[in-house]
């Protein structure tokens, strides 16, 4: 069974992605930002404005809403999400806080990375009313100007109506991977008896309004219809409306949160962000035929696994969405670089009956150290992915379609999705023997507009080394040299422009003026920071500095001035993994700004730094 499904439909985090239970937890980054502002004045990648980002109860209590649930019946799991400072985060309720979850509800459990779920199983014994309890949040840093506060509530009714749980979905922010639920309570589902498969609660959308259309798809997300997921990467700032429609097994129609109508009216607000990407598809390739079983799908891609051993992966589960396709779980083995089928289940739209001397579908990954990822898919029933979903703009034949990667501990009950992007697919034959077709997506193919609407800024590779002729006196200086995969958001570009550039919490005090996608050289005195940029809207891209001052970790002989934040690797210590940032503002002259975020996990030996992890 899919792990994205659950009964009781849960929300699910924002970012897309955190793995449980990882030492370097894998950042949530959906939500607001303040990335609109310039580097010059955030001085941080990300800002230090770290905030959560659940819809709020209405009525002015203040309270953040995590949705109803049924006193008496099976609770299903919530997340607490955030956005802002330096991710990755840390959520815990302190004991000292005003209602300490250990006080008000001992049998819930609140892990790191935001999850919130029953650690026995089973259900909430109690009388309908709210439960309240105080939630803190810390970013990397762990300062106290990046800490924050809030008090969360579910609300426990005795209602047996088949309705929604929410009235709203959490914030999201533009050119940041998203996702949440659809959370609906009560309603039937049908279990698997011999032949016949289960049946569930399917979700529609209608009505739909935003920024860059009247489909969610041009606002760069999609609708799973078999578990209420909404996921990709918002394109544009602006509030994207819609109307929510679940029907259960029995064809029951949901009603509203208040129970006064059927479906949900819901808001989604998109803040301005940053580019900043969690995962990147490099190519995708989607083919087979309308009356058959043999049809493919192969991915290629980068994750950001944030300093994490690939042996950490062992035993966790690996789902690849494609709208309202979702894919047969994989298990990573004991070295964890590998994954294939837990069992032999299709994909949520695979055959709806089983199939005689038909083994099923099989799924395969294959993962490197450096974040690379390949995922085949074979014997699948792939027809449905092209049938127009409901309330989308998905064509029989292409189009824009959302990709998100789950990873997940499956020693707990939640589904967060690792990353999520929308991208525009090309349609390849069509007609052919059974009905053939074939769906491609590659990164930097310009041929069809740009194909990744929602924008690309992912770290794929840092090297640093200590530099002992020193800086302003100091012999505390790293020079950089630093990878990773631009494309620009919508139809813009990144060709041309001035850049301010952040390394750590150091902001360069030169701009640099960026002309066809490479810094000019220029007649003036030569920037002794920064010494070469790249930004190809096609995808590559790199940062070249010269020495730039580190951070002491003696506070008396620290260097005076602005600094990394990163010491140097001789005193770091072996093993260690520090987070390198990268920040890129680009205006283009006209009055727009692309700001472009993203960090790496970084080790040191001696007097190097490499994002590659000493441990297997």
């Amino acid at each position: 069974m899919s792990t994205f499904r659950d009964n009781v439909r849960a929300a699910l985090t924002g970012i897309l992605f955190a793995v449980v239970g990882f030492s370097y937890a894998l950042a949530t980054s959906a939500g607001v930002t303040d990335g609109g502002a310039a580097a010059t004045a955030r001085a941080v990648i990300g800002g230090t404005n770290l905030h959560f980002t659940n819809p709020k109860l209405s009525g002015g209590s203040g309270d953040f809403d995590l949705g109803d649930a049924v006193a008496g019946s099976i609770f299903s799991t919530r997340f607490v999400r955030a956005a802002g400072g330096i991710p990755p985060y840390s959520f815990t309720s302190p004991s000292s806080a005003t209602n300490p979850l250990s006080t008000v509800r001992p049998e819930l459990t609140l892990l790191s990375n935001g999850e919130l779920f029953l650690g026995s199983g089973g259900a909430l014994s109690s009388a309908p009313g709210p439960i309240r309890f105080a939630v803190q949040v810390v970013d990397s840093l762990s300062g106290s100007a990046n800490v924050a506060n809030g008090q969360f509530r579910i609300t426990l009714v005795g209602s047996n109506q088949f309705r929604f749980g929410i009235g709203s979905l959490g914030s999201a922010a533009a050119g940041h991977s998203y996702s949440d639920s659809l959370v609906v309570i009560n309603g039937n589902t049908l279990t698997a008896s011999g032949t016949t498969p289960g049946k569930g609660i399917t979700f529609s959308i209608d009505t739909i309004n935003g920024p860059n259309g009247t489909t969610l798809e041009a606002n760069g997300l999609s609708l799973s219809a078999s578990d209420g997921v909404i996921f990709g990467k918002p394109i544009s700032a602006g509030a994207i409306t819609f109307v929510a429609h679940a029907t259960d097994a029995v064809q029951n129609k949901a009603l509203s949160r208040d129970g006064t109508r059927e479906g949900q009216p819901i808001i989604l607000n998109v803040e301005a962000g940053s580019l900043n990407s969690d995962i990147v598809s490099s190519g995708i390739k989607i083919s087979g035929a309308t009356a058959g079983t043999k049809d493919k799908i192969i991915y290629g891609g980068n994750v950001n696994l944030r300093g994490q051993a690939l042996s950490s992966f062992s035993g966790k589960n690996l789902v690849l969405k494609i709208s309202n396709y979702t894919s047969p779980t994989a298990v990573f083995n004991s070295n964890g670089g590998t994954a294939v089928n837990s069992t032999t289940a299709s994909g949520t739209l695979g055959r709806s009956t089983p199939q005689l001397n038909f083994a099923g579908p099989t799924i395969k990954v294959k993962l490197s150290n450096k974040g690379q990822i390949r995922i085949n898919i074979t014997n699948e029933t792939l027809a449905s992915l092209l049938l127009p979903v409901p309330g989308s703009s998905v064509l029989s034949g292409g189009g824009l379609l959302a990709v998100g990667l789950s990873i997940v501990d499956p020693k707990n009950a939640g589904t967060p999705i690792l990353g999520s992007e929308i991208l525009l697919f090309n349609a390849g034959r069509r007609g052919g023997k059974n009905g053939s077709f074939a769906l491609s997506y590659k990164l930097g193919d310009l041929r069809s507009g740009n194909t990744s609407p929602g924008g690309n800024f992912l770290m794929t590779g840092v090297l640093g080394k200590d530099d002992t002729r020193g800086v302003s006196g100091t012999t505390v200086a790293d020079a950089w040299k630093a990878n990773f995969i631009a494309t620009p958001a919508g139809k813009g570009s990144l060709q041309n422009g001035v850049a301010t550039v952040s390394v750590g919490t150091f902001t360069d005090v030169n701009t640099l003026n960026v002309i066809n996608g490479k810094t000019a050289r220029g007649t003036g005195p030569k920037d002794p920071h920064i010494s070469k940029l790249i930004l190809s809207d096609k995808g590559k891209g790199s940062l070249q500095t010269g020495p730039l001052p580190g951070q002491n970790p003696a506070p008396a002989t620290a260097p005076t001035g602005p600094n990394t934040g990163i010491p140097t690797a001789s005193v770091n210590g072996s093993g260690r993994p520090f987070p390198f940032s990268v920040d890129i503002s680009l205006s283009n002259g006209s009055g727009s700004t692309t700001d472009l975020n993203g960090e790496l996990a970084v080790f040191s030996n001696r007097t190097a730094w490499s994002d590659k992890n000493p441990n297997k």
